[in-house]
């Protein structure tokens, strides 16, 4: 299967195009531990659309950019001499009672 072309990718974000002419850009959350559930699509626009169209993309040639998009991230990032993304702990913020 075919899903398009790798348009630009840098250490932590890669834009597909899609053969339908759709451009879905993909954010690697550095965040996080890594794997593949860490890339979150950000962008998907087509040519010529307007602000807030709906882009419908299968659901197999969107999984294949997915990735395709992780691999050149990682593989970026390894020419780079990167370390793979750190595994950071976030706390979440803890309400305080309220007394008087």
């Amino acid at each position: 299967m075919t899903f398009g072309s790798l348009r630009r990718c840098d250490r932590a974000e890669a834009e597909v195009v899609l053969a339908s002419g759709v451009y879905i850009t993909f954010r690697l959350e550095t965040w996080k531990a890594p794997g593949q559930q860490n890339l979150v699509e950000v962008l998907r626009t087509r040519k010529g659309a307007a602000r807030g169209d709906s882009i419908l993309v299968d659901a197999r040639e969107l999984q294949a950019a997915r990735h395709e998009a992780f691999r050149a991230i990682m593989a970026h990032r390894a020419t780079m001499l990167l370390p793979p993304p750190p595994v950071e702990l976030r706390f979440r913020p803890r309400q305080l009672s309220f007394s008087f």
